[in-house]
């Protein structure tokens, strides 16, 4: 099987990554540290929804460094993109959990997120997405690429429209104002996660 050769434009995504696994990696400690103080599960599902984006950016980042060394989108990155994928689905299902945990609605959803997140990941690892791959290797053959990372960005989407409705009818009921302070900073970071992908 052989490589896709690296595109040269894709260094500045490369440092892109880099800067932003730093600055999740401080904030992830910043996270733990907080929940340590406070044990509850709130502030824990917050903290592994840090660590599940940072651990997804700083593997993206040794797998595109790997392809910018080699010349070649090879091994290491044929892990790292669906394995990014997979923390992305991990991140997901703990910002539900969190939400669900501070607003006391929805619990009946986790299953089935937490069920298809599963299928999702199964999905990623199936070798027909052909990651990294070059075109003559899977020219005429099964290629599930393109739906695999749609299925992640529909499934990201549910659960932040999902989430934003849930936090959206909590903040018109919130009377307290840090409370609804919060509320609204929340809400509001779900919305900026939507374009995002």
């Amino acid at each position: 099987m052989t490589y896709t050769l690296f595109d040269f434009w894709v260094l500045t995504i490369f440092f892109y990554y880099i800067v932003l696994s730093i600055l999740g990696f401080f904030l992830t400690i910043k996270m733990v540290l907080n929940w340590r103080q406070r044990k509850v599960n709130p502030s824990l599902y917050l903290s592994i929804v840090f660590v599940c984006y940072t651990i997804g950016l700083i593997t993206l980042a040794i797998g595109l460094g790997e392809a910018a060394y080699t010349g070649l989108y090879s091994e290491i990155y044929r892990f790292s993109l669906p394995f990014s994928c997979v923390m992305v689905i991990c991140a997901d299902i703990f910002l539900f959990l969190f939400t669900i945990e501070i607003t006391v609605k929805y619990k009946k959803l986790l299953y089935p997120i937490i069920l298809t997140g599963i299928v999702i990941f199964v999905t990623l690892f199936l070798p027909w997405n052909w990651w990294g791959a070059s075109y003559g290797d899977y020219e005429g053959q099964l290629n599930i690429q393109f739906f695999s990372k749609l299925s992640l960005v529909i499934y990201s989407f549910a659960i932040y429209s999902l989430i934003e409705s849930i936090l959206y009818k909590a903040r018109k009921a919130a009377m307290d104002k840090i409370v609804l302070f919060g509320l609204r900073l929340l809400f509001y970071s779900v919305i900026f996660m939507i374009p995002l992908f």
